[in-house]
């Protein structure tokens, strides 16, 4: 089972009084934006990169089955430790438990390729084609990364109260919108083969819903408002608008699609945002 970030996120309110993940994160003192925080914990779940503990007061008779269960997941990236914990019953009806690590392997990268047949080509093919795929991952986060930065760099925003998100590895950027970028946010993207766009998204929940639902319910004073051929997509709680066709790829066309991004931001801010704040204040009363 592949778990996505809102799933991730409620099982850790259930068991934290309703506090999200980030919000834990934030409470231990570490400093970063909320969407970028969620696309990284979204992109080591879906390469199933964690730390996987098993922690139990009697874990030797097990070592079997995690020994299977590891052999049954070797292509997820994760580290793996068992912890025995050995308590001790004190004066006082109280405890010590005293923690030890038996093992502990630490995986980088696995992949379990079963092959019949074995030549020296098969073996050299495989290297070269595990090595081209690394080689364009790298190429294509690093240029991803320049893009996002040269826009940061460019940008001049109306609403200066707005935070800048931090540069992406991804092909897309979010920028924050009431009440915090984990409910809503302004996505900028760009898409293979020559599509640059923008686009206003919520959350699929129930503060989501009343949100996007408040701004809906207004559309028709809205529309005139936001850029010619915007739509209201219900079942994506997504407001969309039209894109361009550009080539991004070629760095002498990113001053088009910067001036393109700049202006939605500077059309979508101004409109979106009060709206939103009335809907919490509204929704909160």
């Amino acid at each position: 089972m592949n778990w996505s970030y809102d799933e991730l996120d409620t099982k850790v309110c259930a068991v934290n009084g309703g506090l999200s993940l980030f919000e834990l994160v934030e409470a231990d003192g570490h400093e970063v934006l909320e969407a970028s925080f969620i696309d990284m914990v979204q992109r080591n779940l879906s390469k199933g990169r964690f730390l996987l503990l098993v922690v139990g007061d009697g874990i030797r008779e097990g070592a079997f089955e995690i020994k299977d269960f590891l052999n049954n997941y070797a292509s997820m990236e994760f580290s793996f430790a068992m912890v025995e914990l050995q308590i001790f019953h004190m004066s006082g009806e109280q405890l010590l438990v005293n923690p030890q690590v038996m093992h502990k392997t630490e995986i980088i990268e696995r992949r379990v390729i079963s092959i019949n047949q074995v030549s020296s080509d098969i073996t050299e093919k495989l290297e070269s084609t595990n090595e081209q795929n690394e080689s364009a991952t790298n190429k294509s986060s690093s240029q991803s990364y320049e893009y996002w930065s040269a826009l940061l760099d460019y940008l001049e925003l109306e609403d200066t109260s707005v935070r800048l998100p931090t540069p992406s590895t991804q092909g897309h950027l979010w920028f924050e919108l009431p009440p915090r970028a984990y409910n809503s946010w302004i996505t900028t993207y760009r898409a293979k083969p020559n599509e640059v766009g923008v686009f206003v998204k919520f959350r699929n929940d129930a503060l989501g819903q009343y949100l996007f639902e408040y701004l809906s319910d207004r559309r028709e004073s809205l529309m005139p408002l936001l850029p010619e051929g915007a739509q209201f997509v219900p079942d994506k709680l997504k407001v969309s608008l039209p894109a361009i066709t550009l080539d991004w790829q070629n760095e002498e066309s990113w001053k088009e699609a910067f001036d393109f991004y700049q202006l939605r931001l500077n059309q979508i801010y101004p409109v979106i945002k009060p709206l939103l704040l009335q809907a919490l204040e509204a929704y909160e009363n």
